[in-house]
């Protein structure tokens, strides 16, 4: 399980984002901050 330097990093920054977008979706009068992205 070798992973170029930074990956982890790189996940959890990306389930960070998941987390956000599904909690806002949640809220969402507009559907979700990161929908557009």
């Amino acid at each position: 399980m070798a992973y170029p330097p930074g990956t982890g990093a790189v996940l959890a920054y990306g389930g960070l984002a998941w987390l956000l977008e599904a909690l806002y979706g949640a809220y969402g009068a507009e559907g979700g901050l990161w929908r557009g992205c």
